[in-house]
């Protein structure tokens, strides 16, 4: 019965020291899966920081690209009602110069012999007439 007892506590001896030893082997292992774990979390916290950073200035240059669209936005406006204006006087000025043209056509031939004087007075008049004009 002794021999019974001893192979009894034997195997339970045996039992036991596998297990602690399997435990042991399972902390190093989890150990191991820890530290690895650790090692992603700082590397995608490194990643994050890095893509904030890089998020903050995609922010403030859209920001500088929306102020630089409406700035030309603005400008282009400006120079449309400045075209606008331009155009009506020029068409005011052109139905001038029409009128002015419509006269010259429409006048009677001059007298033969007065030919000159109808030059000289056709050119005070519209020498007149630039110094009138703007």
């Amino acid at each position: 019965m002794l021999k019974t007892n001893v192979a009894i506590y034997l195997i339970i001896a045996a039992l036991a020291l596998g297990a602690a030893a399997g435990w042991v082997l399972n902390g190093w292992r989890l150990s191991g899966q820890i530290e690895r774990l650790q090692g992603k979390v700082e590397t995608q916290e490194q990643s994050i920081a890095t893509l904030r950073g890089a998020n903050g200035r995609c922010t403030a240059a859209v920001g500088d690209v929306k102020a630089a669209v409406q700035g030309i936005a603005e400008r282009v406006e400006k120079n449309s009602r400045a075209a606008v204006a331009a155009m009506a006087r020029a068409e005011k000025t052109a139905a001038g110069h029409l009128d002015a043209a419509r006269s010259a056509t429409a006048r009677p031939m001059p007298a033969p012999g007065g030919e000159c004087a109808a030059l000289v007075k056709e050119a005070l008049e519209y020498a007149a007439r630039r110094r009138a004009a703007p």
